[in-house]
């Protein structure tokens, strides 16, 4: 059997296969990121999934596409995890960026982008990826990503900013939420991205909000601006999209691309089955 992840910082979306590439059934776990995590514990992890943990010697195949796998070295922490947790495997570990690129491509030069916990993006001539930017990770980038649009909503609620009925709707949410708690999530325990992240949903059940259209425009025009505007393409080809951040402000996406002279492509929240479909064509 044939096992395909794609996997972001919050959670890994799995398809196990059989050997023609036909599905036999998805399932999730946490998200993996070699920055975060050692082998030991992705082997763990995988194995606390039961499904994954029933055919774990029957899988000899693992196509991994993650965050943080963009060097040699980070992908042998992944790799390493895999083959512990499936040991009669051979696993192959890509960057999430070729993943977005296997998902969105439909025949033309593109970029594309990602838009979910983190952000990145790459330009794809249809052989070769380029990137010219690196991703400098939630504290010092990761504009118009879910954890770029958490520490957004934190601050705001921290410094007493929010509107009286966005704040009311807040603690109807999180009633449990304090200011101690935050600082320990964000300052002192790990996947700190992860937290964050996990505040951006929040901000879709107000996105026209005259308060929080203009925070989460400004997000992505500056992921915009910083991230896509660097690749001369990006005045003739498509600009595509994987991820909630984007699929969830679609609109608003639009809208800041049109501002900037952007033409938006396809946008994928879950990529998972749009890589199998192109795998299956590039091992067929």
């Amino acid at each position: 059997m044939i096992l395909v992840a794609d996997s972001g910082s919050t959670k890994t979306d799995w398809i196990v296969l059989s050997n023609d590439f036909k599905t036999l059934k998805q399932t999730h776990t946490i998200g993996f990121n070699p920055y975060f995590q050692d082998s030991l514990t992705i082997q763990d992890e995988i194995l606390e999934n039961a499904a994954l943990k029933e055919i774990s010697k029957e899988i000899t195949q693992v196509f991994f596409f993650g965050a943080g796998c963009s060097q040699d070295f980070l992908k042998k922490i992944v790799e390493s995890g895999l083959m512990g947790a499936f040991p009669n495997a051979k696993a192959d570990v890509d960057h999430d960026m070729t993943a977005a690129v296997y998902a969105t491509y439909d025949g033309e030069p593109c970029i594309s982008c990602i838009l979910g916990t983190g952000s990145n993006s790459c330009y794809f001539d249809g052989e070769k990826l380029i990137q010219k930017t690196s991703g400098l990770g939630y504290i010092l980038g990761d504009e118009g990503s879910g954890s770029y649009f958490g520490k957004r909503l934190l601050r705001a609620y921290l410094y007493e900013q929010l509107p009286e009925h966005i704040l009311k709707r807040f603690l109807e949410v999180f009633p449990e939420i304090n200011y101690p708690d935050i600082i320990k999530n964000v300052y002192r325990k790990p996947r700190a991205n992860v937290y964050l992240a996990s505040f951006s949903k929040f901000f879709s059940e107000f996105k026209d909000d005259p308060f929080v259209k203009p925070i989460i425009k400004e997000g992505i025009k500056s992921f915009l601006e910083l991230h896509v505007k660097r690749y001369p393409e990006s005045a003739t080809v498509p600009v595509h999209f994987v991820g909630s951040v984007g699929f969830h402000f679609n609109e608003i996406l639009h809208e800041a691309a049109g501002e900037l002279d952007l033409k938006i492509g396809n946008v994928v929240q879950k990529p998972i089955e749009s890589i199998v479909k192109f795998l299956a064509q590039k091992h067929s």
